[in-house]
């Protein structure tokens, strides 16, 4: 455990460190933005609907696949990886490291973003009851979407541009328009943990949800199942020779 802490630490400064975090931050704060020139008394809802439309359903999956994708990705394209799986250090422990500083750093970034959007919402209303249930979600979705990136960024060199393809077609399109496919969407499943502990929410944001049912429980029983069997796919692709080697 003390090896996966160490390596997810340091994968974890890395993703930091990159000048994109910058911009996945800006990204992850575009709802604050919005809700900072909405008319007074509106933020509560506007705090949600915004969350739903900027934060759920574009800024949170574009940078938990930015992050994920990077962060056993970066390792293997830069040929940097050969140099941890030739240590001592059991695979389960790397793909542990690599998971958990995507769902970290990822966490991290959005919670910023959901800061900045509640704190605009506190200042503006008094309201300060909006922010813990984007958290969970926030949470529930990155964890989702790190079980899917993390080996997909050990895969393909361009995972990140099939991964977005997956988010704006699979997600944004195809499972917006069937309502039986939205329990194949992350960010979706996500919001379904928010929706059912905000309580009264814009009717939009149930709508969005598909076929889901809101549940905070069976969200993140979901990403938990998705997580082990990331886990377990990681470990396997890592055991891989030509993986390391390339």
């Amino acid at each position: 455990m003390s090896a996966a802490i160490t390596i997810g630490t340091m994968i974890g400064r890395r993703l930091l460190q990159r000048r994109v975090a910058g911009v996945l931050v800006l990204l992850a704060s575009a709802p604050a933005l919005v809700l900072a020139i909405t008319a007074e008394g509106a933020q509560p809802e506007g705090f949600h609907r915004w969350m739903l439309f900027l934060y759920y359903a574009l800024g949170l999956p574009i940078l938990a696949l930015v992050t994920a994708t990077a962060a056993l990705g970066d390792e293997r394209h830069s040929h940097t990886l050969p140099y941890l799986t030739t240590k001592p250090v059991p695979r389960w422990s790397i793909a542990a490291a690599g998971w958990g500083a995507a769902v970290a750093v990822s966490t991290m970034i959005g919670a910023i973003g959901v800061g900045s959007a509640w704190a605009v919402t506190l200042v503006r209303t008094g309201d300060s009851s909006v922010a813990w249930p984007a958290l969970v979600g926030t949470i529930i979705t990155v964890v989702g979407y790190a079980a899917v990136f993390v080996p997909l960024g050990l895969l393909a060199k361009q995972a990140t541009l099939i991964g977005l393809g997956f988010v704006l077609i699979w997600e944004g399109v195809i499972a917006s328009a069937g309502r039986t496919l939205a329990v194949a969407s992350l960010w979706r499943t996500g919001l379904s943990g928010h929706v059912a502990l905000a309580g009264v929410v814009p009717t939009d944001l149930v709508e969005s949800l598909g076929n889901l049912t809101p549940g905070a429980g069976g969200a993140l029983a979901k990403a938990g199942a998705l997580a082990v069997a990331s886990l377990a796919l990681t470990t396997w692709l890592l055991r891989k020779r030509d993986l390391v080697k390339e």
